[in-house]
């Protein structure tokens, strides 16, 4: 038997239109994301790796900026993800969907995490910050915080990242150079605000 569904906003997972019905509607919800956050962690097994140019460029900026992630996903996932791929340290904070109260594309995400980077990096200012996206949501979120945004397109196509407020698309962040990024935006990486330290 089929089921009509429905598209959340805030997340963009396909619901059962029943989910939205005040009886019954959060269970059905819960059950879902579980069953989303056990698929998940099949998926992001031992064998995942992430591309090396890619890896190589987050070393690079992580060097020379605050990296942060902001995140609908679960913060569970998202460790998960960091700790198989030994890329944990690079990342100052993490925002994710247990921290926020409204998820993209309302800002909160992102203007938590400019609060968390600020507190040790008080110089950081949001209309020099990047964000890097992959779906509208995540851009308007983005946007609505002050930062500028690079979306790559591997989720959505790009006509649809411009309309929804991204300064450049790209179809990959694996040809870029720390300074194409930096320079580009003074700026960011990894779905996070950062800009590059004045000189002293």
């Amino acid at each position: 038997m089929s089921q009509a569904l429905s598209r959340r906003p805030d997340r963009g997972l396909p619901l059962p239109a029943r989910a939205h019905k005040p009886n019954g509607g959060l269970a059905l919800l819960e059950t879902l994301v579980r069953r989303k956050r056990r698929a998940y962690r099949r998926l992001c097994g031992p064998g995942l790796r992430i591309e090396q140019p890619i890896r190589r460029l987050l070393l690079a900026l992580s060097r020379r900026v605050p990296l942060a992630i902001v995140s609908g996903s679960a913060r569970e996932e998202i460790e998960a993800v960091l700790a198989r791929t030994g890329l944990s340290r690079l990342f100052r904070t993490i925002v994710s969907a247990e921290d926020v109260s409204r998820c993209k594309p309302h800002p909160e995400g992102y203007a938590m995490a400019m609060r968390r980077l600020r507190a040790a990096s008080p110089w950081l200012d949001a209309g020099h910050c990047l964000a890097i996206e992959d779906s509208p949501g995540g851009i308007q979120a983005a946007r609505g915080a002050g930062l500028s945004v690079l979306a790559v397109s591997t989720s959505y196509p790009a006509r649809a990242l411009r309309q929804a407020g991204a300064a450049r698309v790209i179809a990959s962040l694996a040809p870029l150079s720390p300074n194409e990024i930096l320079g580009g935006a003074h700026g960011s990486a990894s779905g996070g605000p950062v800009r590059r330290r004045p000189p002293s």
